[in-house]
């Protein structure tokens, strides 16, 4: 045979035809798995099964507790003259306004926490009062939907119309109004706010009346619009009986409560797929309201200490944002400026101020509590270092119908003019009893420690020489209230009261739990208050003492010219801040120079095929078929050190190490050496959500809608927090769902952040305590839940390179005190870190935030991952040498390149991989099954069409071959 013929142009054009074509493919390839994530969002759902009858049973089971979340956490906030519960006759409703009607109304908030709810599952206002048996006016309703059918989500606009609205006439020429009249004497006025991740809710009102856009700037979105004001005297002037609904996800200026025409109100926040059921049965009687409010509620938000630094100010720069209003949040500084007499000097009064304060809530029967004892763990009468206080409470139901009620405890610390910085009252304990029958008693017990009760004092302020966290000497008071305010309506100096005499401060050098070194992280100063140079992490102390104009904080000692009045100004970022931006930690592996072993074969496997060996990729990557090998995870999640974890980590390959932990989107990834599956790994808030923004896949989502999170924290039921856990355990379990981004514990420090919905509380006790709870009852059905977003994450739009100003007190006493909670009483073994910087550097490569303060402080062992990496500045190095696990991003230019040759690289990406894997050893490993996650449908198009093509080439290799041969 002679091959040094020339071919014919044919074939050689078939040659470059083929070449061509197996190019395309491998780039494609490439490609495709390169943006495997991105690709599928677009074009598939999920991939998981919903159809199955254990799947429709669990979800059957979890529409109910969504349900049940809104009997408990709805708020009655008022009920005169016995408006409510309504009469048996009373069951024909008028809803006014116009969020009353179904394309307005509103389930949940948006973004991408948000589950969403497929139209089949919704049930809107009307649906709700329908299904307990109420009429509703559906002339009104569908008036409603003619005038404006739906609300534009992202303009935040007020669409109510005027009130010459309701005198335009019928065909039976009667007006609205009148028809209204005489279809009933009840009329439900319902106010929505929509939230949202990536809002701020405006200062201003855009309203569009008629389809004219006009704008109100004396009023804010959460004010009521000129027309919903209006609409509401009509509402008040003409009916028996006026009930308002607030639908919103933020605290409203709820100063049109005070109307004595209105008759009740309630606060239902944002209720999930089904839980208007649960207000109709509340308005009927068949369910008691038991909430009580998250938040406090004021006539004019505008004067809140938070309200000119609410949003951050930019410039060439940079962005900031400065929380002026120090430890003074919510009702820590109401209740604080009342004590002070602040209001009187400002010729005004704390009710002309606050209309319903933290703890609020009214029910449908009366109750009588009363402190019956207490119990020290220490000997003597004394708090110590580490006494725990057990106190026994009795309840009484003095009334006529079976309720619920909540049992708040607070704690009045002792303080010194000009010394550490304190509130009157701060929460301390609470329970939510059970269902008490009329005319009963039930005994609870609530614990708190010494600790709870400790200040922290970051500049010294007593002048003793030390800083943390402190139990002053002093009088400390525990007090039985029924709300925040409780402590001045006491007619005896101690009812319900026991008192702790405190000889000797004590100071906590270390964690009372956990052991670990206690000390300001984030700045020393000196006797003068200047900053010791180098003692803060980054060298940027996070007051901002050495980043421009000096910040002046809200005081106790002088409320009044400490005050937050103006925007606190623009300060140009220094060349220290700089610095910090982009500072990465490395001290502590400076001396890691010895490679650590990689690839070693080995029999170690975390799951087992059903036949008992090591599974394939294949097997790993659909779960198809597998099981967990208990023996191993056991031993692995029970230490920490136990010497197995090296022999397992040596036979990751260094690419499974940087793969694993840098391919993190959604999802942690297999590595066959070690026989570790994919886990599937979704957003989250109200329930799964796979759509991240994307609409395409929309329908897809088949998951529980639940209610928001601050309905949970409206609860004030730690067993209902557990068994929505356990719900939401249940239904990752039943689909295949390892893991949830959620719950959020930041704070609701300004009510104009547009994500507060995805967020419990205003207090940190409430919110801590309450996600713990949910924690706990995720993990004990083997998924685990990401706590987020540490820390100081209080903005609506991401806060990308934010730096956020604030004392160390007021981070430690309220941004991380939710998380410690959860950390330390859930067993939280997941967290994510914020978009925003802290004393300059990213939270998510702060190595004194996630490993001296999270890790050390505070005995977290886990998992900590990035939020979404869409940035640069949110360097995957950085987060890794700060004790940052798993790199959330779907973007490979985002992922790290980790040096081969570095010891000291390969040393942070082991420990990552390892954090990682002993989460799984913690959660979902402990259900011993691995549940199947089917592979997309264009992915299994794309490994067929690759085999076709490949198939195609071998075949006419092989002919051309066989024909050369011959020839």
């Amino acid at each position: 045979m002679n091959f040094s013929k020339k071919l014919p142009i044919k074939k050689i054009i078939t040659v470059v035809i083929i070449a061509v074509v197996l190019a395309v493919f491998i780039v494609g390839d490439v490609l495709c798995s390169k943006y495997e994530y991105v690709i599928t969002k677009l074009l598939c759902n999920t991939g998981i099964d919903f159809s199955d009858g254990a799947t429709q049973e669990t979800l059957k089971n979890n529409d109910k507790v969504v349900e049940r979340l809104s009997e408990e956490g709805i708020v009655m906030l008022k009920n005169d003259n016995g408006t409510l519960p309504l009469a048996e006759k009373e069951n024909k409703i008028n809803l006014f306004g116009w969020s009353a009607h179904d394309g307005a109304f509103l389930l949940t908030g948006g973004g991408s926490a948000v589950a969403t709810i497929n139209a089949d599952k919704k049930v809107m206002l009307t649906a709700g009062l329908k299904s307990e048996g109420f009429e509703v006016n559906e002339t009104l309703l569908a008036d409603y939907a003619a005038y404006c059918g739906s609300r534009n989500k992202g303009n935040l606009g007020l669409y109510e119309p005027d009130v010459s609205f309701y005198q335009k006439k019928g065909s039976d020429g009667k007006t609205r109004l009148e028809y209204a009249k005489e279809f009933s004497s009840v009329a439900l006025v319902v106010f929505s706010r929509y939230g949202s991740e990536g809002l701020d809710l405006p200062f201003t009102q855009t309203k569009y009346i008629d389809g004219n856009k006009t704008e109100d700037k004396d009023r804010t979105y959460l004010d009521l619009s000129k027309e919903e004001e209006d609409m509401l005297n009509m509402v008040a002037d003409n009916f028996t009986k006026v009930i308002v609904i607030v639908n919103s996800g933020n605290t409203m200026n709820l100063g049109f409560l005070k109307n004595e025409k209105i008759g009740a109100a309630f606060n239902i926040s944002y209720p999930g797929q089904s839980g208007t059921k649960a207000l109709a049965r509340i308005l009927k009687g068949s369910v008691n309201p038991s909430g009580r409010t998250s938040d406090t509620y004021v006539t004019d938000l505008k004067k809140d200490p938070s309200y000119v630094n609410a949003i951050m100010t930019q410039t060439s720069s940079g962005k900031n944002i400065h929380y002026t209003e120090n430890i003074y949040i919510g009702y820590k500084w109401y209740e604080t400026a009342d004590k002070e007499g602040y209001f009187e000097a400002s010729g005004t009064s704390y009710d002309n101020f606050v209309v319903y304060p933290f703890g609020h809530g009214l029910s449908y029967t009366t109750f009588e509590k009363e402190i019956l004892s207490y119990t020290l763990s220490t000997d003597g009468s004394g708090l110590q270092r580490a006494t725990t206080v057990e106190v026994a409470v009795a309840v009484t139901n003095t009334g006529s119908v079976k309720g619920k009620d909540v049992i708040e405890l607070y704690y009045t610390p002792p303080y010194t003019s000009g010394g550490i910085e304190k509130a009157h009252v701060n929460l301390l304990a609470f329970e939510k009893t059970g269902e008490i029958e009329p005319g009963k008693t039930e005994n609870y017990k609530l614990t708190f420690t010494s600790y709870d009760m400790a200040s922290y004092d970051c500049y010294d302020r007593n002048k003793n020489g030390r800083t943390g966290w402190e139990l002053e000497s002093g009088l400390y008071k525990v007090q039985l209230l029924e709300n925040a305010h409780g402590w001045k309506n006491l007619t005896e100096s101690n009812e319900n009261t026991i008192e702790f005499n405190v000889e000797n401060t004590i100071a906590y050098k270390r964690d009372p739990k956990t052991g670990g070194m206690v000390k300001n992280r984030y700045g020393t100063f000196d006797e003068a208050g200047n900053y010791i140079k180098g003692s803060a992490y980054g060298n940027v102390p996070i007051d901002g003492s050495t980043a421009g104009e000096e910040i002046k904080w809200l005081s106790r000692s002088n409320f009044k010219d400490t005050f937050p009045a103006t925007v606190t100004p623009i300060r140009d970022i220094s060349s220290e801040v700089s610095k910090a931006n982009s500072y990465v930690h490395n001290a502590p592996y400076e001396n890691i120079t010895e490679e650590p072993t990689q690839g070693v074969a080995g029999e170690l496997t975390i799951t087992l095929t059903e036949d008992g060996k090591k599974p394939g990729k294949d097997a790993l990557k659909s779960g198809s078929g597998l099981k967990f090998n208990d023996e191993l995870v056991m031993k692995l999640g029970a230490n920490y050190n136990d010497e197995t974890w090296e022999l397992l980590l040596n036979q990751l390959t260094k690419d499974e190490l940087l793969y694993f932990v840098e391919s993190s989107g959604y999802a942690t990834d297999e590595a066959a050496s070690i026989g570790k599956p994919f886990m599937n790994e979704l957003d989250g808030g109200s329930g799964f959500n796979v759509a991240v923004n994307n609409p395409i896949s929309n329908n897809a989502n088949k998951w529980t809608g639940f209610s928001n999170a601050t309905l949970w924290a409206q609860t004030w039921n730690k067993n209902i927090a557990f068994i929505l856990g356990e719900a939401i355990g249940q239904e990752g379990q039943a689909t295949g769902v390892s893991a949830i981004y959620a719950p959020t514990v930041n704070l609701h420090r300004s009510a104009f952040n547009g994500r507060n919905f995805e967020a419990f509380s205003e207090d940190a006790v409430l919110s801590g305590t309450l996600a713990a709870n949910v924690i706990k009852g995720a993990k004990s059905k083997g998924v685990r839940m990401y706590l987020k977003h540490l820390v100081l994450s209080e903005e609506g739009p991401n806060p990308s390179q934010l730096n956020v100003w604030l004392t160390e007190q007021n981070l430690r006493e309220n941004y991380l005190k939710s998380f410690e909670i959860a950390v330390k009483e859930g067993g939280a073994n997941s967290v994510m870190s914020s978009f925003n910087r802290l004393g300059g550097t990213w939270t998510g490569g702060n190595y004194a935030l996630l490993t001296n303060i999270l890790r050390n402080e505070w005995g977290f062992k886990g998992t900590v991952i990035s939020d979404f990496n869409l940035s640069v500045y949110m360097n995957a190095a950085q987060m890794h040498y700060a004790g940052g696990d798993l790199n959330l991003t779907t973007m490979p230019d985002n992922r790290w390149t980790a040096d081969p040759t570095s010891a000291a690289d390969s040393f942070v990406l082991r420990r990552s991989v390892k954090n990682v894997l002993y989460t799984v050893a913690n959660s979902c490993a402990m259900n011993g099954e691995v549940k199947g996650y089917r592979l997309p449908l264009w992915t299994e198009l794309l490994i067929i069409a690759d085999c076709v093509i490949l198939l195609g080439i071998i075949v006419w290799g092989f002919l051309v071959i066989r024909k050369a041969i011959k020839t």
